[in-house]
């Protein structure tokens, strides 16, 4: 009896010291679970409806406007939310964070539209569909508004829960009411693109009504300095971005939309799974900066218990999308996508190589301070992955957009293990106990 009650008391005093934590794993499980019944309802039925040509091309729209909005979110989603969760105890320095990221992010937005502007007005093969781009591209404006970097500082993930199952709620409904065709390819971007300007909107009305931040002053040094600090993080994120986005645009431009279509197809399945394990990010890494500051050692146990649980889970998910490929695809894309069923199984282990990538780079290269790896890495890849993305896409099509992000992701894991091994921080990890 006593012995249950010591076990029952430590229990709660563990509970106490991680409950907000484990409250924000809970909201964005619950974010993760809402997003990803939404999807499962949208994905096949834009799928069937558009057919594989028109949702090539409303992927090959949706991608580039990514490139926007990465171009407006910088590199704050791990600069400032790294500031944030330091000083989240005083509001008055995290007030000044938020105004002043919010100014450098409204600077950046004006920069990409006139930029992709010129682009579609000199390249052919977006000026063909210049509109449908400009149109997705208007989601910059609710990536600028949502302040997800403050949510995640300041470890108030409801924020982030209830802006987006609201706004993607919403957008289910509207998508089931008026694309009822192929023809419908414009409704379906606008759309989309409302999604993204509410959540932002629902995002930043959610800062101010619960007073989580206070008026303070923008400066154009503040605002320099930002862009400054977070530039490095920047190209790391475009880096990436051409071997996570860039495939779709070059199967839209060097292949066929309807290669781009079905590639299009598989890879919204592989990020809804993967985004199962790869949301809770929003609370791993705050958390592993928090802890940090105080005591390493207990940092290098949480790191080692989360990449655990999160590589053993993936490792199976993986095996189970491969071995169900077939079905996944049929079920959710429709008979007209039977040639992406190879697609599916080749990008099947991508669901275990993202989450190993996170977890080197995220969770242990960047909290221990070896920002010119993090950084370095995926500009190496983005190279190779240009380099053998255009070849294959024009040889195999969509199969070769397939073979060129698994081969991307594959040398990600390899340079990230080899820095990670070299300076010691997995030995670190892996020893770890906690006292």
């Amino acid at each position: 009896m006593f012995m249950q009650c010591k076990i029952y008391d430590r229990a709660k005093i563990i509970l106490e010291k991680n409950k907000k934590f484990l409250t924000n794993v809970f909201s964005l499980i619950m974010l993760q679970g809402g997003q990803y019944v939404l999807t499962l309802a949208t994905l096949p039925y834009l799928a069937r409806v558009l057919s594989p040509s028109q949702f090539g091309i409303y992927g090959f729209a949706l991608a580039i406007s990514q490139y926007c909005i990465i171009a407006t979110n910088y590199g704050f989603d791990i600069s400032a939310t790294k500031d944030i969760a330091i000083n989240k105890e005083n509001k008055e320095k995290i007030s000044s964070l938020f105004w002043n990221v919010l100014a450098a992010k409204f600077f950046l937005a004006i920069l990409c539209f006139f930029f992709l502007i010129l682009l579609c007005t000199f390249i052919p093969q977006l000026y063909d569909c210049a509109l449908i781009i400009v149109l997705a591209s208007t989601q910059v404006i609710g990536s600028v508004l949502f302040p997800n970097w403050f949510f995640q500082g300041v470890e108030k993930l409801w924020g982030i829960t209830v802006s987006n199952l609201i706004a993607r709620g919403c957008g289910l409904l509207f998508i089931l009411c008026l694309v009822k065709s192929k023809d419908d390819l414009m409704i379906a971007i606008i759309i989309q693109s409302l999604v993204t300007i509410s959540s932002g909107l629902i995002g930043f009305t959610l800062v101010l009504s619960k007073k989580l931040v206070v008026k303070s002053k923008i400066t154009f040094h503040f605002v320099f300095f930002n862009l400054k600090k977070s530039f490095s993080f920047f190209i790391s994120n475009v880096a990436i971005s051409f071997y996570t986005l860039s495939t779709v645009i070059v199967l839209g431009i060097f292949s066929s939309s309807r290669d781009a279509g079905l590639f299009n197809g598989v890879d919204k399945i592989r990020m809804a799974v993967t985004g199962i394990v790869i949301i809770m990010n929003g609370a791993i890494y705050p958390r592993i900066i928090s802890i940090l500051e105080n005591d390493e050692r207990k940092a290098a146990w949480f790191i080692k218990n989360v990449a655990i649980f999160k590589l053993v889970i993936t490792f199976f998910m993986s095996f189970l999308l491969y071995l169900f490929s077939n079905e996944v695809v049929y079920c959710i894309l429709g008979n007209e996508y039977s040639n992406a069923v190879v697609d599916m199984k080749i990008m099947s282990p991508l669901i275990f190589l993202v989450t190993a990538s996170v977890i080197l780079a995220n969770y242990i290269l960047l909290p221990f301070g070896y920002n010119k790896v993090f950084v370095s890495i995926p500009i190496v890849v983005a190279v190779v992955h240009i380099a053998i993305a255009i070849p294959l896409c024009l040889m195999w099509g969509a199969t070769g957009g397939a073979i060129a992000i698994f081969i991307s992701e594959a040398l990600t894991n390899i340079l990230l293990l080899y820095f990670a091994i070299t300076y010691g921080l997995v030995k670190k990890v892996m020893e770890s106990k906690n006292d």
